[in-house]
């Protein structure tokens, strides 16, 4: 692990001997993305290799519990453990975000805005300013 901020429930890991990786382009922003967008999540969860799921945006700027943190909404469902950590993409196949959690009283997925991430990643200088 490279860094880690507790604030925004990130953390930049680096492989070692990893080669030939492909590279999800990350969306300009997130501001586009509207209720009712289809999205995808790309992970493994609940045991699946890389399984993709697709579902709709329910809300957006929504309150995710993690020190005032607001994420994308998905319905329950949608997210699984295994989930987490990957990417959410559009329907260009851009990343709009990263699957952070299923919010325990309603089962919904949430997920972390690309602005975010990319500011995140600007601090650790993985991307220009």
């Amino acid at each position: 692990m490279i860094a880690e901020d507790h604030s925004v429930d990130l953390a930049l890991i680096q492989l070692s001997g990893a080669t030939g990786l492909s590279v999800a382009p990350l969306a300009d922003s997130s501001t586009q993305v509207q209720v009712g967008d289809r999205v995808y999540a790309l992970g493994s969860p609940v045991g699946f290799h890389w399984k993709l799921t697709q579902s709709q945006v329910i809300a957006v700027q929504s309150q995710c519990g993690v020190f005032g943190l607001k994420c994308i909404r998905m319905p329950k469902g949608f997210l699984h453990p295994g989930n987490s950590g990957g990417p959410l993409l559009d329907q260009t196949g851009q990343v709009i975000g990263i699957n952070r959690a299923l919010q325990s009283t309603t089962g919904e997925g949430v997920s972390i805005p690309i602005e975010t991430v990319k500011d995140f990643l600007r601090r650790q200088g993985q991307l220009p300013n």
